[in-house]
């Protein structure tokens, strides 16, 4: 039972910093919050197909939807202050989606991250800039979802960063 309870009192510690963009989280605190998110949704999906199937109409998806809207931005600082702690800018949750490859170069455009003039380097030393934006983009629809997830599994450094202190225990 105790568990439980660390499971609840880590989820609520990420919806009462869900407005903060600064800071680290740790592993632990990132899954426990995504976990949580994944059963409340499937228990809310199966309520939902029943009251659906029950009142043949689709109306009780409102929630699922209304539960996604309200958990966004939680999930997104979360997601930030989870980059930070491995030691990246949250212009990172942008990057690594499918759809990063126009954000990424706005953001070169605008010179607002320098972190994405290593991406247009890399892209430029494959020998040909056409070739090498054609295999990004051919690559970044599996492989950007793919990086998120291998980061969100890397741990976090035991020492402070640019981001903050560390949030690990001693």
């Amino acid at each position: 039972m105790n568990k439980i309870t660390d499971f609840v009192n880590s989820y609520k510690q990420t919806l009462s910093s869900s407005f903060s963009f600064s800071g680290r989280a740790t592993r632990k605190e990132f899954w426990i919050f995504t976990i949580i998110n994944f059963i409340i949704f499937f228990i809310l999906g199966i309520i939902c197909a029943a009251l659906s199937a029950i009142i043949s109409n689709d109306a009780p998806y409102f929630l699922l939807v209304l539960l996604s809207v309200i958990l966004i931005v939680p999930s997104i600082s979360l997601t930030v202050r989870r980059l930070h702690d491995v030691g990246l800018s949250g212009f990172w949750v942008w990057y690594l989606n499918p759809t990063g490859l126009p954000i990424i170069f706005v953001v070169y455009l605008l010179g607002l991250d320098k972190s994405v003039d290593n991406i247009i380097e890399r892209i430029r030393n494959i020998g040909s800039t056409w070739l090498g934006w054609i295999l990004t983009i051919i690559f970044w629809a599996v492989g950007a979802p793919a990086a998120i997830f291998l980061l969100y599994l890397y741990a976090g450094k035991k020492e402070a960063n640019e981001y903050g202190p560390s949030p690990y225990e001693d």
